[in-house]
């Protein structure tokens, strides 16, 4: 919610940044009646996955890349696109949806597929493969 100023005071804001050159940074802002603003930055880019998803995918993506990225400790998600997008209803993803994400570090990059399903019974679950 938000009060008569336009400021959250409870609830959540995913925040999206531009800069040129660089892909679009997406910062999740969460609000608690009483308590500081907090901010945590999410994947860069055009990812359709929420942060909830994000979170769950993030490592075994860093893991099948770390082959790649000779297992560097600084491998990081660099930019995030949606390559086949879903079918929406009502404002929410249905079906897949297939998600290009690239992996960075040590002077190496690697491409990652991620193909999101939605499941009936709540939740969306993911496959990951190496990119062309």
């Amino acid at each position: 919610t938000r009060d008569a100023g336009g400021r959250l005071t409870s609830g959540s804001a995913m925040l999206h940044f531009a800069a040129t050159g660089c892909p679009q940074q997406n910062v999740l802002v969460m609000a608690r009646p009483g308590q500081p603003l907090r901010a945590m930055a999410m994947l860069p880019g055009a990812t359709a996955a929420d942060p909830v998803l994000q979170r769950d995918a993030i490592r075994p993506a860093l893991a099948l890349a770390a082959g790649r990225l000779n297992n560097c400790p600084a491998a990081r998600i660099v930019d995030t696109r949606v390559v086949q997008p879903g079918r929406t209803e009502a404002g929410r993803i249905v079906s897949a949806w297939v998600e290009e994400w690239v992996a960075s570090g040590c002077g190496a990059t690697m491409r990652i597929q991620v193909t999101l399903t939605p499941s009936p019974q709540g939740g969306t679950g993911y496959s990951l493969r190496a990119a062309g």
